[in-house]
């Protein structure tokens, strides 16, 4: 059997990444809500995270930045005259829209999709369904794009199947790879899934559908008893748990979760583990958080289930934690007890200043979709979009050219800024 390579989709934010407090139900965006940002060190701190997880031996395929202020959506809707006119005229009557249409929320690239290896599907290939993100409004602006670059990167492979993305409605609301877990024991093995779904929260809306996973499971052709269905437990979600990744993790056969994370944690877990060991005659590693030893909300404040998890070429595992963990007592001294426990795989932990992206609510797992691919199929995509030492030097030198160390909405009527924007887009695609 040929070696599967774990590869990340890892986003960049734009020049417009900014805190416009858009994102209904996800805390740490609505208290930072009318922040000044710092796109310069968003950017920079998302790079370093990729050039981090290159060392670590995990490829990092660069998403790039996709075009903000999206002028197509304004002239849609009525907007009339040149680029600058209609910038002052959106601001001036309805800056949430121009916030909307200016976000960069298409860095948090785990909600580009929902991805399934060619070990798990029927016909052996790799399955992609772009989710829909229909509950946003600014984040549904990103799905056009991001089906054009998937066509890109795929660059017409016959080992990949891209789907469309599933209807724009509220029946099938997807939001991708942040409510998904594939646990396996090698990569190329017959891997386990966890679909995460919402239901039964009183005070945030539920992101993820039932039917939107039923759907993909489907499309992607899913081999039979492999899929586990869990509803995300509504006082998580009420709490600020908008995706399942701020509430558990997992990386092969290890799996991190919050007690409170699932309606009946206990019996899906057992169900999980039973449908693990059906497929692998091994036992799933089950690491379980009481909320006594971190409550939902400190969860949601620090971003520990947010964590990526990475196996490092000795096999044993790295955890990829925020900044946020090192500092919090609790969280701290969790992270201390995954680290010495010999029956836990990891053996060391990065804590990442993320703290640009944290603060409109991603933390590390939020800024990558995992993509398991044999040697073959990793070969056939556009190999311009994996990021090499001497691409990880142009896009710091281009961010540190282009990207303003200061923004807020009002900053998007300066014509000198419109045209910085405009010419760093242009100069960024010679590099892919």
């Amino acid at each position: 059997m040929k070696k599967g390579i774990e590869l990340n989709l890892s986003g960049l934010p734009g020049l417009t990444h900014h805190y416009g407090g858009l994102s209904y139900g996800n805390i740490l965006s609505m208290e930072h809500n009318q922040f000044r940002s710092n796109p310069k060190m968003a950017a920079l701190q998302c790079l370093e995270l990729m050039n981090t997880l290159r060392k670590l031996n995990i490829p990092q395929i660069v998403v790039p930045p996709q075009e903000r202020p999206l002028f197509s959506i304004l002239k849609n809707l009525g907007f009339k005259g040149d680029d600058s006119k209609i910038l002052k005229t959106v601001f001036e009557t309805d800056p949430k829209l121009l916030s909307q249409c200016s976000s960069s929320s298409f860095m948090w690239t785990a909600n580009m999709a929902t991805v399934t290896p060619s070990s798990d599907s029927k016909d052996n290939k790799v399955h992609i369904t772009p989710a829909n993100l229909q509950t946003t409004f600014h984040r549904s602006l990103e799905v056009e794009e991001t089906c054009h670059f998937f066509k890109k990167l795929i660059n017409n492979s016959p080992y990949f199947c891209l789907h469309d993305p599933l209807p724009k409605h509220k029946r099938f609301s997807d939001e991708g790879g942040a409510n998904h877990i594939r646990f396996c024991l090698e990569f190329e093995q017959i891997g386990t899934h966890l679909f995460v779904y919402g239901k039964n929260s009183q005070k945030f809306p539920q992101r993820q559908s039932e039917d939107a996973f039923l759907a993909i499971e489907r499309l992607h052709q899913l081999k039979p008893h492999i899929s586990i269905f869990a509803i995300q437990n509504g006082r998580a979600i009420d709490a600020g748990v908008f995706h399942n990744d701020v509430i558990s993790f997992g990386n092969q056969n290890l799996f991190i979760y919050h007690e409170d994370a699932f309606i009946n944690t206990t019996e899906i877990v057992e169900k999980l583990s039973k449908t693990f060991y059906d497929n692998t005659k091994s036992s799933l590693n089950l690491i379980k958080v009481r909320d006594e030893e971190l409550t939902l909300s400190d969860a949601v404040k620090t971003y520990f289930f947010n964590s990526q998890l990475i196996t490092l070429k000795d096999q044993s595992m790295a955890l990829i934690a925020p900044a946020e963990c090192e500092l919090h007592p609790k969280a701290y001294a969790l992270t201390q007890r995954l680290l010495n426990d010999p029956n836990i795989p990891i053996s060391s932990i990065y804590f990442i200043n993320l703290s640009q992206s944290l603060w409109n609510g991603g933390g590390p797992a939020c800024l990558r979709l995992r993509l398991v691919l044999k040697e073959e199929e990793l070969e056939s995509i556009n190999q311009n979009f994996i990021l090499s030492e001497e691409l990880y030097h142009s896009l710091k030198k281009w961010i540190h050219t282009f990207y303003p160390d200061k923004f807020i909405l009002k900053d998007l009527i300066n014509e000198e800024f419109l045209e910085n924007n405009k010419k760093a887009l242009k100069e960024l695609w010679k590099f892919f």
